[in-house]
């Protein structure tokens, strides 16, 4: 049929024109479902339960297409669950496929972070910054006393993950991706963690030095001698005061004392939040790191879980009509770009539906 047909664009005077047909001429029908349709939720930004849902709408119509058309039977569907790398996984056959030239190189690396459903891709090509290191684990420096830094690639990161005990590889999911992904991420959380101590040791400085300034005023309070109290606070504070406070500190020292607190209050402020707002960026990035878990896992439980759903909804309306044929969901391996085109793929869809389904 034109492309955009689907099973309600069957009227049920045609549907049942079709089964008389198909019994004249003694002859099964099996229902392919509407094509292109990702059961796993796959879109743009990731996955999503809407888009699973959708999907699975679209197959219970085939489903009850096949029950009307064909008395139940095989009811198709594509496997197309997410993109993943044709050489990661036809590279180990044989032949070694590649969709592209450098793909083993250069192909994107596929996470998903399995709170929200969205996609964290990393190319393989990328490079990584990190800090030579001596056999001890201390940091090597050049003549000039500065850190050496290295750029690390995926090959250099895929190499020391092997050499990882069991109980580390668990830690990364037992994913090289993963593995790599964290020490990606790892650098830019270095840096506002950094960032976040440096801001945080200036509001420590700062309430020190508040509270400094708040014995001297009781000293001040409880003292009659102007000229000591100047003195005094001129000793005390080693940093040069302006001309605007020393005029402020000769004619009321007990406002100068305030506007200095008050004005120490404000940095301590800004500074809090700066503190603040670089620590919870550091912790949003460990999270990240903490969720993300290799697209396979996430999408094989999401594809396994609606196949499930779809048969179930079968297994029912096959009772319920008395159809003639069992209802079976059928996922077929369809473009090679996309998970579960190869046949150890497709075999275990099979297998953790039938799981799911139980």
């Amino acid at each position: 049929q034109p492309t955009g047909w689907t099973p309600e664009s069957v009227s049920m005077p045609e549907r049942e024109a079709i089964r008389q047909l198909a019994k004249i001429n003694e002859i099964q029908l099996s229902t392919h479902a509407t094509p292109n349709v990702a059961i796993s939720g796959i879109g743009e930004q990731g996955f999503s339960e809407d888009q699973r849902e959708k999907a699975l709408f679209e197959i219970k119509k085939a489903i009850d297409f096949a029950a009307d058309t064909a008395l139940g039977g095989p009811v198709v569907l594509h496997a197309q669950e997410f993109p993943r790398s044709i050489a990661e996984q036809y590279g180990k056959e044989k032949y070694k496929f590649e969709q592209y030239p450098t793909e083993k190189d250069k192909a994107i690396i596929s996470l998903v972070d399995k709170e929200s459903g969205r996609m964290l891709n990393l190319r393989r090509d990328i490079k990584v910054p990190e800090v030579e290191k001596d056999k001890s684990g201390n940091p090597i420096r050049d003549e000039n006393n500065k850190l050496v830094v290295e750029m690390r690639s995926f090959q250099s990161y895929e190499n020391e993950f092997k050499k990882l005990t069991p109980q580390e590889m668990k830690k990364y999911d037992n994913s090289t991706g993963k593995y790599f992904y964290a020490k990606y991420r790892e650098s830019e959380k270095q840096r506002l963690d950094a960032e976040s101590e440096f801001y945080d040791e200036r509001v420590r400085e700062l309430e020190s030095r508040k509270d400094e300034l708040q014995k001297i005023r009781q000293e001040v309070e409880s003292s009659k001698n102007k000229e000591y109290v100047a003195y005094l606070i001129q000793e005390r504070f080693k940093e040069k005061l302006s001309q605007e406070d020393k005029n402020l500190l000769n004619k009321n020292p007990l406002e100068f004392f305030k506007s200095q607190i008050k004005n120490i209050d404000i940095q301590k402020n800004r500074l809090q939040e700066g503190a603040e707002g670089y620590a919870k960026q550091a912790f949003n990035i460990q999270h990240e790191i903490d969720q993300a878990t290799p697209i396979e896992e996430y999408g094989v439980e999401k594809s396994a879980e609606a196949i499930a759903r779809a048969a179930t909804y079968g297994y029912d309306l096959e009772k319920q009509r008395n159809l003639e044929r069992p209802i079976i969901i059928v996922p077929e391996n369809w473009t090679p770009e996309v998970y579960g085109s190869h046949p150890q793929e497709l075999k275990k869809l099979v297998q953790e539906s039938r799981k799911a389904m139980v």
